[in-house]
């Protein structure tokens, strides 16, 4: 994964937290990602995202936020997370309901924090 998908991927993660993204942080990041990503890279993003992070979403949204992260994910957990999907048995992933429902409640996710960016990176 190239640096700024990690960038944007970072931002998602972030949005999972209680402490949402300042709005010069956004504003950093859709300069340096206007320059770099192609369309097919934000959305190869977003689906990275959405199948490396499947399970998080599920749990905030069963606990009604009081598992969200305080300060948001550290760098290396991130990094670790994409590596164990990447890895992994995506089969065991498959055939898990709870990992499809997780699944497209982060795709939803990121699409509604998507609609914020998307115009400002594209055009």
């Amino acid at each position: 994964m190239v640096g700024y998908q990690l960038l944007l991927v970072n931002f998602f993660a972030d949005g999972l937290s209680e402490m949402p993204p300042a709005k010069k942080d956004v504003k950093l990041l859709v300069l340096m990602l206007r320059q770099k990503m192609s369309r097919a890279q934000f959305f190869h993003s977003i689906l990275i995202f959405s199948v490396a992070f499947a399970y998080e979403p599920l749990v905030i949204f069963a606990t009604a936020g009081a598992a969200a992260p305080d300060w948001g994910y550290e760098r290396k957990y991130i990094i670790a997370q994409i590596q164990r999907w990447q890895k992994g048995r995506k089969i065991l992933h498959f055939i898990n309901p709870l990992w499809w429902l997780g699944f497209a409640l982060s795709v939803f996710y990121c699409l509604v924090k998507s609609l914020k960016l998307y115009p400002l990176i594209f055009r």
